[in-house]
């Protein structure tokens, strides 16, 4: 059991999604889309199947 100094209670793991998942998924795709289109790259979503 890992102690956290500064507050005193018990490590706790947030997940491997814990950032994902609190994100807004509209915002999060913006972002993921300027992304590539900075590096040139031209970007078309459409939903999935």
């Amino acid at each position: 059991m890992s102690i956290v100094l500064a507050t005193g209670r018990p490590y706790q793991d947030l997940g491997a999604d814990y950032f994902t998942t609190r994100m807004d998924p509209d915002k999060e795709r913006r972002r993921l889309v300027a992304k590539l289109e900075a590096q040139g790259l031209g970007v078309t979503l459409e939903p999935a199947a």
